[in-house]
């Protein structure tokens, strides 16, 4: 293996490693903003007592709050990413342009998943369980 092969490997391992972490801190912060509603659907889903589900659901009073932390997860991320001094390797200007973009694609498409998606699902499945044991026949 040559030198310039090495190198040129080491580089791939960095530009994957930062693709990483930037979707990582998206993806966090997209947990952070969906907190006022996750928790609440998490409980139906297990199927614990309605109290418990309508105790958890205070939390949407806070929605905005956890939304805007989310958000503020995500932007802190993308400048820690894109701004930290490492020893190893260097980031170019290219690519500490296209942190941000990745940390705020995985925020939205995280964000969206949860909140249309994940916590609806959540929220219908013991309906859905019920359901489906009722319409599978039984043994004849």
């Amino acid at each position: 293996m040559t030198a310039a092969h090495s190198a040129t490997s080491l580089e791939a391992g960095a530009h994957q490693a930062w693709q990483g972490r930037a979707v990582g801190a998206g993806v966090l912060g997209s947990v952070v903003a969906s907190l006022c509603c996750l928790p609440s659907a998490v409980a139906i889903a297990l199927g614990l007592s309605l109290g418990t589900a309508a105790a958890l659901s205070q939390l949407l009073a806070y929605q905005r709050l956890f939304q805007l932390a989310g958000v503020a997860v995500a932007l802190f991320a993308a400048w820690w990413l894109s701004h930290r001094r490492r020893t190893t390797c260097t980031v170019s200007a290219s690519e500490r342009d296209r942190v941000s973009l990745y940390v705020l694609g995985a925020f939205t498409t995280g964000f969206a998943l949860l909140n249309l998606v994940v916590i609806p699902l959540l929220e219908q499945l013991p309906w859905l369980l019920a359901h489906w044991t009722q319409t599978i026949p039984r043994g004849m």
